[in-house]
Parts: C-alpha cells; structure tokens; sequence
C-alpha cells in the first residue's frame, strides 16, 4: 500500500505541540504515530510498530482496512448526518442484523461506551420502577470494573483514583465480588434495579468471568426481575472468538448488552441492545444524541459486522487466539519469576506480572523500543488487543519480543 503522507515536522516538535495544546488528562507515548496498515503503525520518525493495542481493542479489522474506506467514501457521498428527526437505511440495517445475531428485540445508537452505559442506567432504572417499586434504583457492579468515565458510568467504576476527585457519584451502587456466588442473595434483592457486568474486565485486569458466576447472575436476576446487562463494550465484537462473549457461555443471554469500540472499526460509534421485556422501555423524550445513529458511522459498522461475519473469520480469531495464549503460557513456564499469571479468551489476553520484579510500564516501554506496541491494565497486567486480523506470523514475532525483553530482565 502506498501512503502520500504530508510534510511533517520532527516529531519532537509534535510532541512539543501536543504538551502545549491539549489537555494533560492523558499520559501519551513519546512519539506521534502518523498512519497504519493492518497491524502496522508508523511514526513521524518514520519507525514501524506492530500494533497490539488496536486503539484499545478498538481497530477491530487493523488499519486502512478497504472495506472500511470503501463505507466511509460511499457513504460520505450520500448522507453523513441527518439527526434521530429522521430514519436512513444503514440505521436501519445495523439495528436489523446486531438484534438478529444477538437474539435481542431493539438497538439504541450511540456515540461511545460511556454513552451506552449511560443509557443502560436511565433504561434499567425507568423499568424497574415501572415493574419493581419506585424504589428499586440500585445498581450492582464488581470489583475492578470498568464501565466509563461520564458521571453516571464512573459511578459504576469502583476505582478510587477515578471517583475521588469527582465526588460526590451518583448513589446507590452496591460492588460485589467478581466470580464470587456466595452473597448473591443478599447483594441482588426487591431493590435492585440492574447487574451491570463485563464477561472479560478488560481495563480491571483482564478478569475472565467463569460460566458458574455468569449463570448464577442470570438466575438471581431472573428469581428478583432484576435487568442484567452485560458490558461487552470491550470483549464484544469478536474479540473472545465469537461476536458476542456471551455466546461463550451456556445457558446465559443478558437483558441487555452494550456495545462500542470494535463496532466501528476505529469509527465512533456505541450502541445498546436490548431483549423484548426491555424494548419498550423509552419513550419519545426519554433518551436522545444528536449524532447517534448517524448514516456514516452506521455504514461503517456494516462494514466491520459483514467482515466479522464471513464463515471462516470467527473460527481464525480462534485459532490465533489459542495460538497467542499458548505462547503466553510458555512465557510463564519459562520465565516463572516474571510471569504469574496468562488469561483471557479469543484475542483478549492478559499477561500477569511479578510486580516486584517487572513493572508494567516497563514492560510497555521496552516493548515500544522493540517495535511492538502493548498497554498495561488493572494491576499488574499487560494486554495483548490485536487487530482481529492479526496472523499467526505477527502472533509469532510479538511472542518473540516478548520473550527477548524478559530474557534482558
């Protein structure tokens, strides 16, 4: 692929313009990644970099992709926004096709997760006080979730280094314990309204839901009329292996689901699904966005779900998802003092740290040195987010470096 990039100034000067003119709310790398192609990025310095953070698991289908500029150029051409005053086609056929795959009745369209979450919150508290009480407003969460950083969706972000400056939250949000069934009865009752929950914690940790933990929600939600939603903003879209990281599991379909990230490819999109008993919930005046739903950002998500759902493409994340938690593993025989722990599903993988001995930041940095790109999450773990169209080849060099840095600690 050829790119006719423009004259550019050093990327130190670029740097120096960022720290200048945006806000310090990030901490970004030192260098200023120019353009990409599949799961290659390169630099203003002009240094590849084999991309396994996908924009935080959100460039589904890596960069550049030709079904994704062929949406975006077709439909720029004919509308790109027309507010929620009217209905368009790609709106239409997103909805039609996401409720069909997921076994849902309706879809909501937003602009990100954080949104979605929050419409999730209005839906489930709406519908509780009409088929509960007035008074079932409660939220249950878990331990190192993460589910936005709007006021609403940071409330049910139980991090203290997130909520304490933004304090007071909005109240009555009760955290549990992640994969623990034993208090279920007390922690889900006549006032709950939702159980909010990711099948894989992906900022918290990589923290892999077990099917006893996700049946045993659905059974007490069932036993209470309490919504539960899975969060799948993250480990939805293919990313586990399957469209949706529910369909993992036996026995257990959400009320709800959101969606974001890896639906647009890198295109800002969100979205909320819902089940027959939720559909009805808003009504005119209710909820609303400006740009949700919006011609442009649907086209694009049909573009990413056509590709996702082509036969043979679930069953190669698959297979290159086993093939990079293998390899992991070997990582954590061979270097025990370092690695403690590998989990995750699909291309959603984890790699734990001996804290004491590597720290996380450090191990991103002499990744990037490298050459391979990677970000830290909850505590001590690094995730490996690849673009879905990752090869095995690309899975095997990653690996290598991996093992090369480990070897020089």
């Amino acid at each position: 692929m050829t790119t006719l990039l423009p004259s550019l100034p050093p990327q130190s000067t670029l740097l120096t313009q960022a720290s200048q003119v945006l806000m310090h709310n990030y901490s970004p790398a030192p260098l200023v990644l120019t353009h990409g192609n599949a799961c290659t990025v390169w630099d203003a310095a002009g240094n590849a970099y084999l991309d396994f953070t996908a924009g935080i698991a959100v460039n589904t289908l890596g960069h550049a992709h030709p079904a994704i500029i062929e949406a975006i150029n077709t439909q720029a051409q004919q509308l790109m926004h027309v507010s929620n005053l009217y209905a368009t086609q790609p709106c239409i056929e997103l909805a039609t096709q996401l409720t069909q795959l997921g076994r849902f009745s309706k879809a909501l369209f937003c602009n990100s997760g954080a949104e979605a979450n929050e419409a999730a919150i209005k839906l489930a508290r709406k519908w509780a006080k009409q088929h509960k009480h007035p008074h079932a407003t409660q939220i249950l969460v878990f331990g190192n979730a993460f589910h936005g950083r709007t006021l609403g969706a940071l409330s049910l972000t139980p991090k203290e280094a997130y909520q304490v400056p933004f304090a007071p939250l909005m109240p009555s949000v009760k955290v549990g314990v992640f994969n623990q069934t034993e208090n279920l009865d007390t922690l889900i009752t006549n006032h709950t309204a939702m159980v909010m929950v990711e099948p894989i914690q992906g900022e918290g940790g990589v923290n892999v839901a077990t099917p006893e933990f996700l049946q045993a929600l659905r059974r007490r939600c069932d036993e209470t009329k309490t919504v539960l939603w899975f969060d799948e903003i993250q480990c939805g879209m293919g990313r586990t292996g399957t469209l949706f990281a529910f369909e993992q599991v036996e026995g257990v379909l959400p009320d709800g689901v959101s969606l974001a990230k890896g639906l647009g490819g890198g295109f800002p999109i969100g979205a909320i699904l819902v089940n027959e008993k939720l559909a009805d919930t808003f009504q005119p005046g209710d909820h609303g966005t400006t740009f949700g739903g919006n011609p442009l950002a649907c086209a694009v998500g049909l573009a990413v779900l056509n590709e996702l759902t082509q036969p043979a493409f679930m069953a190669t994340v698959r297979d290159c998802g086993s093939l990079l938690h293998e390899g992991l593993g070997q990582l954590q025989v061979d270097f025990p003092q370092l690695v403690v722990d590998v989990r995750g599903w699909g291309l959603m993988q984890g790699l734990a740290l001996a804290e004491d001995q590597l720290a996380v930041g450090d191990l991103v940095t002499h990744a990037r040195n490298a050459g391979l790109l990677l970000v830290g999450a909850g505590g001590n773990t690094v995730r490996l987010i690849p673009p879905l169209v990752v090869t095995p080849t690309e899975i095997h060099h990653a690996l290598g470096l991996l093992r090369s840095i480990l070897g020089g600690v």
